[in-house]
């Protein structure tokens, strides 16, 4: 299950707004899935996954291709010819062993993933694909204060959900993260080209950030 198309969320009117879905079905390219594993493989390490807005399986598809552990996948609505089973993750319990959960949640309903995953589920990893501007609402800033996210990894491209060309919508992955250590990461993530392995060679050659050399002293 995916987000609504960025013309409407930017405030401008869709082309397809006459065959909108009505649960906001946008399929996640897959190259959003391959970037975010490039860059979280070490915190992936170890975690089973739940996909809980599988739709059509191309995140579970591009996890599974990244080398991730899913050990389930659902949805509302069957848009994967039986694959998977037909839940909602606003009342379903959490699968055995679970430890992450990883979506590209329905606009109007990620505020009720972020508490159902963190509030209910207690869930030690959490990562879902926003738009850009998500924590740009009042109305949102005491669920930010409660659970504040560990990294923000926004994405150097705009996505074309539904391939109709000249998206306008900027996304980023938000992670909350019970084993993260130290200060709020934000890494822009590079587009892949072909494979994972590419997005992780261009992570690793990003210079560390380093503070300004000293000016000397006169006088």
């Amino acid at each position: 299950m995916g987000m609504t198309n960025g013309t409407m969320l930017a405030g401008g009117r869709r082309k397809d707004a006459g065959r909108r879905d009505p649960f906001d079905f946008d399929p996640t390219p897959p190259e959003a899935v391959t970037a975010f594993v490039a860059a979280e493989r070490t915190a992936l390490a170890g975690h089973r996954i739940w996909e809980p807005a599988a739709g059509d399986g191309r995140m579970v598809d591009a996890l599974i291709g990244g080398g991730c552990t899913v050990i389930a996948g659902s949805d509302v609505i069957d848009r994967a010819a039986g694959r998977f089973p037909l839940a909602n993750f606003l009342d379903a319990p959490l699968p055995d062993g679970c430890t992450a959960i990883i979506t590209n949640p329905p606009f109007n309903q990620a505020e009720k993933f972020i508490r159902r995953a963190l509030a209910d589920h207690h869930i030690p990893y959490l990562a879902l694909l926003l738009k850009a501007q998500f924590w740009h609402a009042a109305t949102r800033l005491g669920l930010h204060n409660r659970f504040p996210p560990t990294a923000c990894l926004p994405l150097t491209w705009r996505l074309d959900f539904r391939g109709g060309g000249a998206p306008v919508m900027d996304c980023n992955w938000f992670v909350w993260d019970a084993r993260h250590v130290g200060t709020f990461r934000h890494q822009p993530l590079p587009k892949p080209t072909t494979r994972a392995a590419a997005v992780a060679d261009l992570l690793a050659a990003q210079p560390p950030s380093t503070p300004a050399p000293k000016r000397p002293r006169h006088g």
